[in-house]
């Protein structure tokens, strides 16, 4: 090959060389500013919760809408919250309000709010409640719908308010369990 024929060459692949260049250096620096950076602010997962901090990543920014993706990681993050997220007494008084209004998905003879014990899924929805109002500033309403949310991401088909009476609080929220009684059995 001439020394004419082989720079032709060369400069033929050279777009395809600096697009894979680029996109090589673009996911590189992703990567490491989600090392650094997670979503614009600190995981509220530390380490006496008893959590893995890199399963509970936020996927969602503060003071963006939250969306529900992983139910695993998530509930991680969530119960995260409810361990890390000290309420004012305003702030507190709109989450009872809220949670006291509805049935615990797990238990209803009981009320969101208490429910009849400390089960994973009742500290996923008020780790979320407590991020919820301390960090998007929701109102009783958004608070309500995004509960409504979450409990419907987690089990679809719904729950019935009877798994404390029928031996489900070891099953995941998918089979309409309470996702364990220990964060170390989170199972949602």
């Amino acid at each position: 090959m001439s020394q004419k024929a082989a720079k032709d060459d060369v400069t033929k692949k050279m777009p395809l060389i600096l697009k894979f260049a680029i996109v090589l250096a673009i996911a590189g620096i992703a990567g490491f500013t989600s090392l650094f950076w997670k979503g614009g602010h600190s995981s509220p997962v530390t380490a006496h919760s008893g959590l893995d901090v890199s399963e509970a990543r936020a996927v969602h920014a503060e003071g963006t809408r939250i969306e529900f993706r992983d139910s695993a990681a998530q509930a991680r993050e969530f119960i995260g919250y409810y361990n890390t997220i000290q309420l004012t007494p305003e702030q507190e008084a709109l989450k009872a309000e809220v949670l006291q209004a509805r049935p615990a998905a797990c238990c209803k003879n009981s009320n969101a709010y208490t429910c009849c014990c400390t089960c994973n899924l009742s500290k996923t929805v008020w780790g979320l409640s407590n991020y919820a109002i301390a960090k998007q500033h929701v109102n009783a309403k958004e608070l309500n719908e995004l509960v409504d949310g979450w409990l419907s991401f987690v089990n679809p088909s719904g729950y019935e308010g009877d798994t404390c009476y029928t031996g489900g609080c070891g099953l995941p929220g998918s089979q309409k369990g309470c996702g364990g009684m220990t964060e170390q059995e989170l199972s949602l």
